[in-house]
């Protein structure tokens, strides 16, 4: 469930109500689906910025916060496509995890490093 919370008169309320679907986001050690989207925005100097695309914003309802510790030692710049899953973070909102650069010929390059563990 994705949820935006609103202070009313009474005290917060639930608004803008969806039930995700099902394996959108990994969660209890289980993958997720794999998205691609394009870099919306990325700063260097903070260390982060945003995917979009028409597909998770249909399915979150906004663009996906990306963290440069998930790119691992490369650049990447507004406009590069990259796939990757989601994650639901610590404040509730969706986050790029397991993300990989893809190419022009859409093969996805790895630049995050791999998680230990079985898969």
């Amino acid at each position: 469930v994705s949820f935006k919370v609103l202070q009313s008169p009474k005290g917060p309320q639930a608004q803008s109500v969806a039930v995700l679907p099902p394996d959108s986001f990994a969660t209890d050690g289980q993958d997720g689906a794999l998205f691609v989207g394009a870099v919306k925005s990325f700063s260097d100097e903070k260390g982060w910025g945003f995917v979009e695309s028409e597909e998770i914003k249909s399915v979150f309802g906004k663009d996906i916060f990306l963290h440069k510790r998930e790119l691992g030692d490369v650049a990447v710049a507004n406009g590069d496509s990259i796939q990757f899953q989601v994650e639901i973070d610590e404040k509730g909102g969706p986050v790029a995890k397991r993300v990989n650069k893809t190419s022009s010929y859409g093969a996805a390059a790895r630049f995050a490093p791999a998680r230990s563990g079985p898969y």
